[in-house]
C-alpha cells in the first residue's frame, strides 16, 4: 500500500490544530506521523458516514485510542483524534466493521 496523505495540506493544519493537543502532539509532523503510526499498528474496519452518503475506512488502535479516518480507497487520511468513548465509539459507527 502506498503512504496515505491528506487531501491538502491546509487539511492537515486545520485537524492538528482541533486534535493535536488531544493527543499530546506538538507539530504538524507529529501529528501527521501519528496518523501514519495508526495507519500501521491499528485495527482496519468500515462504516458508513451518514452525514456524506459514503462508506469509510478507519483504523484504530485501542492501546493509545487513536483513530484515523480516511477515504474509502485509503488514498488520503480526513481525520486523527482519539475518539472520547474509545472502542465503544468505534464499535457504534454506523454499519462498524470494527469487532
Amino acid at each position: 500500500m502506498s503512504t496515505a496523505t491528506w487531501v491538502y495540506p491546509s487539511e492537515l493544519l486545520w485537524h492538528f490544530r482541533k486534535h493535536g493537543h488531544k493527543l499530546s502532539l506538538q507539530t504538524v509532523q507529529e501529528y501527521e506521523a501519528s496518523a501514519l503510526d495508526t495507519i500501521q499498528v491499528g485495527v482496519r474496519f468500515t462504516f458508513d458516514d451518514l452525514a456524506r452518503g459514503v462508506k469509510r475506512g478507519g483504523y484504530y488502535d485501542a492501546a493509545t485510542n487513536r483513530l484515523t479516518i480516511m477515504t474509502d480507497d485509503e488514498l488520503f487520511i480526513l481525520s486523527h483524534y482519539p475518539p472520547d468513548r474509545g472502542e465503544r465509539y468505534v464499535r457504534d459507527r454506523p454499519s462498524s466493521t470494527y469487532r
